[in-house]
């Protein structure tokens, strides 16, 4: 059986945790994990009004860190 997962990407930023952006993942498609790209972080960007210094996604009650070079 399929089913479909929300993440949630958010921002740690003034010690408060801000989201960013949602998305919905297939538990098959664990690559999709991976696709978090420039145009994701421009929409974060916008939601937050400047650039993130750091990104993460919250998927089945589980944190990890989106690492990415450009990330900065």
């Amino acid at each position: 059986m399929i089913s479909l997962s929300n993440v949630i990407y958010f921002t740690k930023e003034d010690g408060q945790n801000k989201m960013l952006m949602t998305s919905n993942v297939h538990d098959n498609d664990a690559e999709a994990l991976e696709h978090f790209d420039q145009n994701d972080y421009k929409i974060c960007t916008k939601v937050l009004g400047h650039k993130p210094t750091n990104i993460y996604m919250f998927i089945e009650g589980h944190e990890f860190k989106v690492l990415r070079a450009w990330i900065k």
